[in-house]
């Protein structure tokens, strides 16, 4: 009787995960910027975390050092 039990707590325990992730799908998540932009109305900005690449002084689009 306990194995049983345990069983059916176990795909109890499944079925509420799978419910739950598929209810979090369907929110609208922040994880990119424009809905952050939809909810606030403001645009904010986007801040590069590396320079481009290229040496030091490179043109962005060349990627060549100035002459």
């Amino acid at each position: 009787m306990g194995l049983v039990s345990s069983a059916i707590r176990f795909m109890l325990l499944i079925f509420l995960f799978i419910i739950g992730a598929n209810s979090f799908a369907m929110q609208p998540h922040f994880l990119n910027g424009t809905d952050h932009r939809m909810m606030s109305g403001r645009k904010l900005r986007t801040i590069p975390l590396s320079p481009p690449p290229g040496p030091v002084g490179a043109h962005p689009i060349h990627h060549n050092p100035p002459p």
